[in-house]
């Protein structure tokens, strides 16, 4: 084998371990999105339901109220120190039920659910741990409004809902 042909060969050699190196850490990276495996999912549904469960009080531009059942308010506001901010899913409106969930002692909300709301779509769910669970499955909120549903599911399936008329 000359000069050339080893020079050719390595490089050639080179170039498909370098493309199949990429191919490796592409695949790595995209899979560690904020993807929740259907084993993970499994996982938030089980032990004890930590959700509130009330109505909307009278809420300001940085904090969300619920009067849970005894009638005590619980006020949480909607952003850490960070800045990040809860998601309020659905129309936020004053005596509307919603399930809350919470962090950092119940001082700042991740996820507020209208469930007056999701009453308007021919849909049978449940929220267990702040997360909402349709057709047994863990699924995300992707767009909420009083005409439309669109949720997504761990495996990336998209799946929408027109309210009932």
């Amino acid at each position: 084998m000359n000069k050339f042909n080893r020079a050719f060969t390595g490089l050639f050699l080179g170039s498909i371990v370098g493309l199949c190196f990429g191919a490796f850490v592409a695949f790595a990276v995209s899979s560690c999105g904020h993807k929740v495996s259907p084993y993970a999912a499994d996982s938030l549904l089980t032990g004890k339901d930590s959700t509130l469960y009330g109505v909307a009080g009278e809420c300001g531009m940085s904090t969300f109220c619920l009067v849970v059942d005894s009638g005590e308010p619980i006020y949480v506001t909607r952003d850490n120190e960070a800045g990040q901010y809860g998601d309020i899913l659905g129309e936020l409106n004053e005596g509307d039920s919603f399930s809350l969930s919470t962090r950092d002692n119940g001082e700042v909300l991740v996820r507020a659910i209208n469930l007056t709301g999701l009453s308007r779509f021919p849909i049978t769910y449940r929220i267990f741990n702040g997360h909402f669970v349709l057709d047994n499955h863990v699924a995300t909120i992707d767009k909420f409004d009083k005409d439309s549903l669109v949720v997504v599911y761990s495996d990336g399936s998209r799946v929408g809902f027109a309210a009932k008329k």
